[in-house]
C-alpha cells in the first residue's frame, strides 16, 4: 500500500499546506463581511460547509493516509467547497451578501479549489490501481 506523507515535517503541516492557507483567506473575507453589516446575520450555510472543508483538509496535510484515503477526503472537502459556492449564491439572492462580496467568496473558494487540485497533482500515483488493501 502507499501511504502519502504528512505535508512537512512541522507538528501542525497544515498550517503551511496551501488548501489551508487559502482556506484562512475565505474565513477572513467572511469575518471582513460580517463586520461591515450593521447587524451582521451569520452565513451559517457557508461556514459549515467551509469548516466540513477545512478538516479534511487537515487531514490530508497530516497525511498517513493511503492514496485512496487522500483522494476521497480531497474530493469531500472540493464538494463541501462547491456547496459552500451555492449557499453564497443563496445568500446573494436573498440580499444577505451584495454582488460585490459574493464575488469574492467565490473567487477565494474557488483559490481553494485550484490550490486541492495542486496538491493532489504532487501526489504521485502508483501504476495499480487505488485500493485500501
Amino acid at each position: 500500500m502507499h501511504i502519502v506523507p504528512p505535508y512537512d515535517d512541522q507538528i501542525f503541516p497544515y498550517r503551511s499546506f496551501p488548501p489551508w492557507q487559502s482556506l484562512m483567506r475565505v474565513l477572513g473575507l467572511i469575518a471582513d463581511i460580517l463586520a461591515t453589516h450593521a447587524r451582521a446575520a451569520p452565513l451559517t450555510a457557508v461556514e459549515v460547509r467551509l469548516f466540513q472543508a477545512s478538516r479534511q483538509i487537515v487531514q490530508l496535510a497530516c497525511g498517513d493516509l493511503s492514496l485512496a484515503q487522500w483522494h476521497r477526503r480531497a474530493c469531500v472537502a472540493i464538494d463541501r467547497l462547491e456547496q459552500a459556492k451555492r449557499a453564497v449564491g443563496d445568500y446573494l439572492a436573498s440580499g444577505r451578501l451584495d454582488a460585490a462580496e459574493a464575488r469574492r467568496l467565490v473567487v477565494t473558494v474557488d483559490d481553494t479549489i485550484a490550490r486541492l487540485g495542486e496538491a493532489a497533482a504532487r501526489i504521485p500515483m502508483p501504476d495499480a490501481p487505488l485500493g485500501d488493501a
